[in-house]
């Protein structure tokens, strides 16, 4: 985006391509975070083994995720 903004002339150029990189990015968002939520909803509202599987396995890769964050960022 600083790239492209360097470009840009115009001021008023440049906010409106602000702007529309932030509405763009905003609903790309929204759109990732609905096609992860909607197949999670129906799992929660149709079966419950499966629905605790996924919470717990996304909390131990979430754990083991951090860990590995954590590692990496003492050792370098």
């Amino acid at each position: 985006m600083l790239l492209v903004l360097s470009t840009i002339g115009s001021p008023l150029q440049a906010l409106l391509y602000i702007v529309i990189f932030g509405a763009g990015s905003i609903a790309g968002m929204l759109i990732v975070s609905l096609l992860l939520a909607l197949p999670l909803r129906w799992i929660a509202t149709n079966t419950l083994g499966g629905y605790r599987f996924i919470h717990g396995a996304a909390g131990v890769l979430s754990c083991v995720f951090g860990v590995y964050l954590g590692v990496e960022i003492l050792l370098n």
